[in-house]
């Protein structure tokens, strides 16, 4: 399959992922809203392994490599502070970075979405 096949393929499994494979009208999709108790929680210990294939994609200028280590420095930002959120509201503590995310489908490939990424050429 060539390339530009590869990609339109890539572009309807991404259109049609989150609608169960039925396709959606334009502007019928409405953003989702926690009402009442929000119930979402940090996933257990247990799938920590799962995490281990997603990814966070930072600009390059928010990476650096620290002196003396072939380690990554990600610059990050308190995610409360950046979208002023309340002090009770939960994960308002964690930092965040990324500008996108994605997931491992090898250890060389990553699956994320089109505007994540800028062709340079």
């Amino acid at each position: 399959m060539g390339n530009g096949k590869k990609g339109l393929m890539f572009a309807a499994m991404l259109a049609l992922a989150p609608t169960g494979g039925r396709a959606q009208p334009a502007g019928s999709i409405v953003p989702a809203a926690i009402y009442g108790k929000d119930g979402r929680v940090d996933p257990p210990r247990s799938l920590a392994g799962l995490a281990g294939a997603t990814v966070g994609l930072f600009e390059a200028a928010k990476v650096r490599i620290a002196p003396g280590s072939d380690r990554a420095v990600l610059a990050t930002r308190n995610y409360g502070k950046e979208y002023g959120l309340c002090p009770e509201e939960p994960f308002r503590d964690q930092p965040t970075g990324p500008s996108c995310s994605g997931f491992l489908v090898t250890p060389e490939i990553v699956v994320t979405a089109g505007h994540c990424v800028r062709n340079t050429a």
